[in-house]
């Protein structure tokens, strides 16, 4: 112990206390176990605390049935509750960046975990890498459970979480361990043995070979290996004391079940999915043995709970929505839940099929590596179904898809290349349009050329090159014509106008007449001022789902070059506005920037400088969407034909800002003026249509992490206009997507990732699915349910997709991306399509 505990050091007992059980259930570590510990770290003079957070009850309460509160008051060692929350960064993390474990990790020196030797129904083993699972405070615990819905996600979590607590020593309780139906229904067992060690992926290995459970069978185990997390490695792990093999109990009861390697039988993925669907085994309540105490629904972590103990018995379970984490199972206090196997377990030997298989397959993958026989994994990479065989990504990665994906890079050599989050494909989704800044994100805005790019043949056109030291960019395509809409910077810049947020314009070309472009907003800079010309500048232009009309986000010249020279004057600030057809403007020429525009351009937000904290009022007005191709159905049943979501900056009530999600409707009429100007004045910036109604959507003012989070990005709206898509932080701290009825600002989270969103999004055509880069790879997100499945491998920083757009063909089969290839000089954006081959989603 002097080994791992100096004088004066603080050290956390950390037992298995999973609930108010008699040490003799075997369900807990048992307090003969704890004393001899505590007294070691004593002798090695150091403090002693025990802490856990028990799966239901009071830790004091479960202290005292599990008998080690005797213990707790001859040794003079303190509980430590676990109920206070902190947030961890994760080292060299696995599935999340920043974990909420609890804040007794920041009071002690040295942890020292007990775990009870136990079969688990769910990770088939507890030990001493799943012990630690209990250092997630309450009922965070079943969140988890819910996010990380199949095995080998949670294991991948648990092993972030060793790597946040560093547990310094492992005492494994398996003189009398749990065999059957763990961790709290099975059968206590004798083995006989204490288990002691540094590595806790050598004594979870160690303690398998003792109740003869092969270890690639336990999901930690398999991913320990996987992450070259520990050894496990029976042949590797240095051992003490007697032969293992003199201790074992061959004929211990463990769980079965069938291995994730299910997958490698030659059946199709939607086949394997139903066998293993109706073989799991499912929550059934014994009717005369539940006393109703309720202890099943609060735990469940489906919410409302998949199951229901006062329904009628057919209804007690939903199995349509149960996630089979077996918390009802493991925490009932009665033990009144059975695991019942369905038919098809009871008469398919299918795990023992599967496990032979598996075994062949992972001997086929040992030779390949061995003898460097590529074609060997490839062929397996194939079987499996995934785009490489790197098997910590194959058992860490969200469910696959059916349909095969394939990415193709379309663009080779050097320059530059940035794609805008929507609109980038020719409506025949054939053609891709880009601009050519030359750094990875665009920030710098020094492109000077328009192009596009055909996906079969590679070949590139030149759309427009801008003249007289102006740049152009951000473009993006008609939904149903042979023209595109970007950014033109000033030409002939001056100290006094180059280029800037309130210094741009939006110009059209038509793709069969290249080089030659109209002007979209007409500019007026001279007082009186233009109605329908802008005062400013006008930024990512996108079409309306009928090619009509186009929004855009604008910072106004005429306020900001008077910033601060007279009181009362409003701020420069970004507001969203909107360009019609079918009324050209045309403006006097006394200022040399002013020129006219074809559309008639207004601006359909209000922001004030400064808004009152709680209040609807906004400061900013920006990443605006088009709601649905023909507008949204409000709540009397009517439509809404055109309306405009965007992000909208507010004080919160407790102090800082937030970013919420915000509607304005529009009339069928934008050139009629409202209460005030539609030019402006020269204090005033313009001012929107009459009929124009703002309103706000969201409140997350009450959340963790309120408003909009994550990567920059535009909302976006479902095509039928029923949804409205964002990026959120959760309550974890991990963007996922969300979505917004517009009609009634309902906010739904819809994915459950265990990594972070990465980047801006799109909805498919079909609006069932979203488009998006999460954790190195282009993922699609299922609107139904929620699923994300990965589209490409997983890249480092350096090559994976660029989080500036993951954009939907019209066509629904391909999405288009950046990443950065490396090339012998310089790396370069290089655009990149992965196509879907299968049902259109």
């Amino acid at each position: 112990m002097e080994a791992v505990v100096r004088p004066g050091q603080r050290v956390l007992l950390k037992p298995n206390l999973l609930g108010a059980f008699p040490a003799s259930r075997a369900v807990t570590t048992h307090p003969a176990v704890v004393r001899a510990v505590i007294k070691l770290v004593q002798e090695a003079d150091g403090q002693v605390w025990i802490g856990d957070s028990p799966g239901m009850g009071d830790l004091r309460r479960v202290v005292e049935v599990c008998g080690l509160a005797p213990v707790v008051a001859e040794t003079g060692a303190r509980l430590l509750d676990f109920g206070v929350a902190h947030e961890f960064e994760v080292p060299d993390y696995a599935v999340v960046p920043r974990l909420v474990l609890t804040q007794a990790l920041c009071e002690v020196d040295v942890i020292i975990t007990l775990p009870k030797l136990k079969t688990h129904a769910q990770m088939t083993l507890t030990g001493a890498l799943k012990n630690q699972y209990g250092l997630i405070p309450g009922t965070l615990k079943s969140h988890w459970h819910f996010r990380m819905q199949q095995p080998e996600w949670l294991a991948s979590l648990i092993l972030d979480i060793h790597r946040v607590a560093r547990p310094s020593l492992v005492i494994m309780d398996a003189v009398t361990a749990m065999e059957g139906k763990g961790p709290s229904a099975g059968n206590p067992r004798q083995v006989g043995v204490i288990l002691a060690g540094r590595d806790l992926a050598a004594v979870d290995t160690v303690a398998c070979h003792l109740i003869g459970l092969n270890p690639m069978r336990v999901p930690l185990l398999t991913a320990a290996r996987q992450q070259e997390f520990g050894t496990t490695s029976i042949e590797q792990i240095q051992l003490a004391g007697p032969d293992w093999r003199t201790l074992a109990v061959p004929d211990f009861k463990k769980v079965e079940h069938v291995v994730d390697l299910l997958r490698l039988l030659p059946l199709p993925a939607s086949l394997l999915r139903g066998i293993r669907w109706h073989w799991t085994a499912r929550p059934r309540i014994r009717a005369g043995e539940c006393t109703r105490c309720g202890v099943c629904v609060n735990h469940c972590p489906v919410k409302p709970a998949a199951i229901h103990p006062e329904l009628p018995v057919p209804q007690q379970v939903d199995d349509q929505r149960c996630i089979c984490c077996y918390c009802c199972h493991e925490l009932c206090p009665s033990h009144a839940i059975d695991l019942r196997e369905s038919w098809l377990k009871r008469h398919l030997p299918l795990e023992t099929l599967a496990n032979r298989l598996s075994d062949f397959v992972a001997g086929l993958v040992s030779f390949g590596k061995r003898f460097r026989t590529p074609w060997l994994l490839t062929f397996l990479a194939g079987w499996i179904g995934g785009s490489t065989l790197d098997s910590a990504e194959i058992t860490a990665a969200p469910q696959r898809l059916d349909m095969k994906a394939m990415e193709t890079q379309i663009t080779r050599g050097p320059g530059g290349r940035i794609l805008t989050h929507t609109g980038v494909w020719s409506p025949d989704s054939e053609w891709i349009v880009y601009d050519t800044r030359s750094d990875a994100s665009g920030t710098v805005f020094d492109g000077t050329r328009i192009e596009m790019v055909n996906i079969r043949t590679g070949e590139v056109r030149s759309l427009y090159t801008s003249q007289h030291g102006a740049c152009c960019g951000v473009t993006t395509f008609h939904p149903r014509e042979s023209k595109v809409i970007f950014i033109l910077g000033p030409e002939n810049p001056t100290p006094d106008w180059s280029y800037n947020a309130w210094h741009r314009q939006g110009v059209i070309v038509d793709t069969r007449h290249a080089g030659t472009v109209i002007h979209l907003d007409a500019r007026d800079l001279t007082p009186p001022f233009t109605a329908g010309a802008l005062r400013g500048g006008s930024h990512v232009h996108v079409w309306d789902g009928s090619g009509e009309w186009v929004s855009f986000t604008y910072e106004d010249h005429v306020l900001a070059a008077a910033a601060g020279t007279e009181s009362g004057r409003e701020p420069n600030q970004r507001n969203v506005g909107v360009s019609v057809p079918g009324h050209p403007v045309k403006v006097s020429g006394e200022h040399p920037r002013n020129h006219d525009g074809e559309y008639f351009s207004v601006l359909v937000t209000r922001t004030v400088a400064e808004p009152r904290p709680g209040s609807d009022e906004i400061r900013r007005a920006c990443e605006e969407a088009w709601i649905g191709s023909k507008g949204y159905v409000r709540t009397d049943g009517s439509r809404q034909g055109r309306a405009l979501a965007f992000q909208g900056e507010i004080e919160l009530p407790q102090g800082g800002s937030a970013i919420e999600v915000y509607l304005v409707d529009l009339p069928d009429d934008l050139t009629k003026p409202g209460e005030k100007p539609l030019a402006g004045t020269e204090t005033r910036r313009p001012y929107p249509p009459r009929g124009v109604v703002q309103r706000r959507l969201t409140h997350t003012a009450d959340r963790p992490y309120p408003g909009i989070q994550g990567p920059r990005h535009w909302l976006r709206s479902s095509p039928d206009g029923s949804r409205i898509g964002c990026l959120m932080k959760d309550d974890s701290g991990i963007v996922q997507l969300w979505t917004v009825n517009p009609a009634r600002g309902e906010l739904a989270q819809l994915t459950r990732n265990p990594w972070p969103i990465g980047s801006a999004f799109t909805w498919s055509p079909t609006g069932r699915h979203l488009a998006h880069i999460m954790d190195g790879s282009v993922c699609i997100t299922s609107v139904e349910n929620g699923q994300t499945v990965r589209l490409t491998p997983r890249r480092d920083e350096a090559t994976a997709p660029r989080p500036e757009a993951c954009v939907f063909s019209p066509d629904g089969l391909k999405i288009a991306y950046v990443r950065r290839v490396p090339s012998p000089t310089e790396n370069h954006n290089q655009i990149f399509v992965v196509t879907l081959a299968g049902q259109n989603p």
